[in-house]
């Protein structure tokens, strides 16, 4: 003889569809908790990387005396090295070049000859106090051609033929 033990399909049918329920719930409470728990980590790293990101562009918008503090993980250190040393090269930099500057400025104005800069085009670019007291500037010379400030066209043509010569190289 044979003896058959079966058990219905639609037991094994509802069976089936709550483990398949129960799979489902499994699965989204596993993917909601890890995606919550990478935010949780990664919140510190992301928040540290936008203060380092915002300080460097202020650095690159010319707040040179800005640094970075603090940063997310070792692995950052050598950037943030890199970023402050920058900073404050950029720094030192510009300060030479005002101090530099100034001293340039007075002893321009300090000179008791009348002297003007001209820039590509023959236009003054800037020009000492003894200048100005000679030709008696009252708005100013800068922008000006030079015949329209000293109404002089022996000097207009001399600024044109140095303009028109080429410029010598260097020879090294």
């Amino acid at each position: 003889g044979v003896l058959r033990v079966a058990i219905p399909a639609s037991s094994v049918s509802e069976r089936l569809n709550r483990l398949e329920a129960g799979m489902m719930w499994v699965f989204l409470f596993t993917t909601f908790g890890t995606v919550l728990f990478g935010y949780l980590v990664t919140r510190p790293f992301l928040i540290s990387i936008r203060r380092l990101a915002s300080t460097a562009q202020s650095i690159g918008l010319g707040q040179y005396q800005r640094r970075i503090r603090t940063y997310p993980g070792t692995e950052f250190e050598p950037l943030v090295t890199a970023i402050n040393d920058m900073a404050q090269n950029i720094e030192m930099h510009l300060r030479m070049v005002v101090d530099q500057k100034n001293r340039l400025e007075a002893v321009f104005d300090g000179m008791t000859e009348g002297v003007m800069v001209l820039d590509e085009r023959g236009r003054i670019h800037s020009c000492n106090t003894a200048f100005i007291t000679m030709l008696r500037c009252v708005n100013g010379c800068e922008g000006r051609s030079v015949i329209e400030v000293t109404m002089q066209p022996d000097l207009q043509q001399a600024v044109d033929d140095i303009l028109a010569s080429p410029i010598p190289k260097n020879a090294n």
